[in-house]
């Protein structure tokens, strides 16, 4: 016959070989989840280094492929502005009177692959020198 220590050994037993199985499990899907999102931060760090200027004066959106990512880059003109000058001794002008215009850009990019999708949004500042 078997004891009611061993049956109660037993069931200690099965719940340490079940919550080892469970704790494996998630520590796999964890692992998953955190490779995905290192594949995600290199594609948008990778994409916004490559985003240029003429992106944001010219065609004002990208779309492209990269590692497997669908991306699309859109650009929205905040505000311009010429540079601040000081008061100058001898006319006296202040304000944002300069001869370099300032532009302000709000970027979204947005990276799908699919059933992931993410919107980023960052600022970019441009310089337009005169001629």
């Amino acid at each position: 016959m078997i004891t009611i220590e061993v049956l109660i050994s037993l069931l200690i037993l099965f719940l340490v070989i079940a919550t080892s199985i469970t704790t494996i499990k998630q520590l796999y899907i964890i692992r998953k989840k955190q490779v995905d999102y290192e594949n995600v931060y290199r594609v948008v760090l990778n994409i916004k280094d490559s985003i240029q200027e003429n992106i944001c004066r010219k065609t004002m959106s990208k779309e492209g492929m990269q590692n497997g990512f669908q991306y699309i880059v859109s650009c929205k003109k905040i505000d311009e502005l010429k540079n601040y000058k000081t008061e100058n001794e001898i006319n006296g002008e202040k304000g944002n009177i300069g001869n370099f215009l300032l532009e302000l850009y709000q970027v979204t990019l947005q990276v799908q692959q699919d059933t992931f999708q993410k919107k980023y949004y960052y600022y970019k500042t441009l310089v337009k020198k005169p001629m």
